[in-house]
């Protein structure tokens, strides 16, 4: 019922990734 952990890596993944130059 709870997925924080999982949308924060996620996000955390998205953000490294738009960090690299992926726009």
């Amino acid at each position: 019922k709870n997925r924080w952990p999982l949308m924060i890596k996620v996000h955390l993944r998205v953000l490294k990734w738009i960090g690299q130059g992926k726009t």
